[in-house]
C-alpha cells in the first residue's frame, strides 16, 4: 500500500493515509462547535460500489461548546455518542491510548444503519458497520480518527487506520 502525506498548518498536523483513497477537505459547520474542520477520505474503491463503505476522518473540533470549556474527553465521548445518528449501536472496546504520544480514548463501536438500496423495489437495506474512533485533546481542540466500514470489509482495512494513526504528528505553527 502507498501512503500520502497530508500537512495542515492551520492546526498544525499531519498523516499519512491511502494514496488510493479519496481526500475531501470541509469546514466543520455543526451549530454544537465554534470551528475547526473535517478530513473525509473514501477509501478502498472496491468498497465505494458494496452498499456500506469504508472511510477516513479525521476531525478537527473545538473544545469550546456555547462559550463553555468541555471538560475531559470521556465528557466529549458520551456526548459525541449521545447526539451522533448512527442507529442502535453496542461498544466493543473502550480504552486509554495514545495518539501523537498524546493521551487518547479509543473505542470500537458496532451499529447498525440504513443505506439506500441498489436492488429494485427495496428503499433500503440494513448494514452492519464498525467505527473505530480514537480522540485526543490538544489545546482549545479535540483532534479524532475515526474509521468507519461495514463489519464485512473490517479486515480488509483496519492496518490503513492502524498506520493513519501511527503517522499523525503535530507540529509548531
Amino acid at each position: 500500500m502507498n501512503y500520502t502525506q497530508y500537512i495542515n498548518k492551520e492546526f498544525g498536523f499531519s498523516f499519512e493515509y491511502p494514496s488510493e483513497w479519496e481526500m475531501k477537505l470541509r469546514p466543520y459547520q455543526m451549530d454544537l462547535y465554534d470551528n475547526g474542520i473535517i478530513i473525509t477520505i473514501i477509501g478502498a474503491p472496491e468498497s465505494k460500489t458494496s452498499i456500506g463503505y469504508t472511510a477516513l476522518n479525521f476531525e478537527v473540533i473545538s473544545t469550546k461548546e456555547s462559550n463553555r470549556r468541555l471538560s475531559t474527553l470521556d465528557e466529549y465521548v458520551k456526548k459525541s455518542l449521545k447526539e451522533n445518528s448512527i442507529g442502535p449501536y453496542n461498544i466493543l472496546s473502550n480504552t486509554e491510548s495514545q495518539m501523537a504520544e498524546l493521551p487518547a480514548r479509543e473505542l470500537a463501536i458496532l451499529y447498525e444503519t440504513y443505506r439506500p438500496s441498489r436492488l429494485p423495489r427495496k428503499a433500503q437495506t440494513l448494514v452492519i458497520s464498525i467505527k473505530k474512533w480514537i480522540i485526543i485533546e490538544k489545546g482549545d481542540y479535540f483532534f479524532e480518527l475515526l474509521f468507519v466500514s461495514s463489519a464485512d470489509d473490517y479486515p480488509k482495512y483496519i492496518e490503513e487506520y492502524e498506520h493513519t494513526k501511527k503517522t499523525v504528528k503535530f507540529f509548531e505553527m
